[in-house]
């Protein structure tokens, strides 16, 4: 029986690793958790181009609307931040919202 096919990432809602050097992030793999808890992402596991196991996660209907606004605050908070620093503050690249 083949593997069910794994959510396509055509939303740009995909998890990728970020980091200076291509790996995850210590916080990246408890906010997927936490977001799926929440019914925000979908996640499954599918297997990679390469042959190995990858999970695939997607927002959900009524997850990417939460997202975009916690997005929002998020950016809110940080050009508040940017503006008392004089620094800029990076957004999390997770999810892909800019």
């Amino acid at each position: 029986m083949p593997a069910p096919e794994p959510p396509a990432p055509a939303d740009g809602a995909h998890a990728r690793p970020d980091g200076p050097t291509g790996a995850w992030l210590p916080w990246q793999y408890p906010l997927l958790h936490r977001l799926v808890r929440q019914g925000f992402i979908s996640a499954k596991w599918g297997e990679a181009p390469n042959g190995r196991r990858r999970k695939y996660c997607a927002t959900t209907t009524g997850g990417r609307p939460e997202l975009i606004g916690q997005a929002a605050q998020w950016r809110a908070v940080a050009d508040t931040l940017e503006g008392l620093l004089g620094v800029p503050v990076p957004f999390p690249p997770l999810f892909g919202f800019r």
